[in-house]
């Protein structure tokens, strides 16, 4: 189960969290420790993407190009340091995970 929440839907993702800590209150593996901060640095995104973050996430030097969706979601604060580019006909999404 937890392998199909990182598939759909990333890891240190909220659900991931969800799903590993459900499993451990039974009794099953190990309590979901969230990391403090993900960063998602020096990337060329050209295809489009998800990045999830069950805290904070740093960005930086991140280019989107090739008309691709970069799609953040993150439940602690986006931090962009360095450049970011998002060339003509991409996109940017930021959703807040509470």
């Amino acid at each position: 189960m937890i392998n199909a929440v990182r598939s759909l839907h990333g890891y240190d993702s909220v659900e991931e969290m969800s799903v590993t800590n459900a499993w451990y209150a039974v009794g099953v593996g190990n309590q979901f420790v969230c990391p403090p901060t993900v960063n998602f640095t020096n990337q060329i995104v050209n295809t489009n993407r998800t990045v999830v973050s069950c805290s904070n996430l740093n960005m930086e030097n991140v280019t989107v190009t090739n008309g691709a969706t970069l799609t953040i979601e993150a439940a602690g604060d986006v931090i962009f340091n360095g450049d970011f580019e998002l060339q003509l006909g991409s996109e940017f999404e930021i959703k807040v995970n509470p």
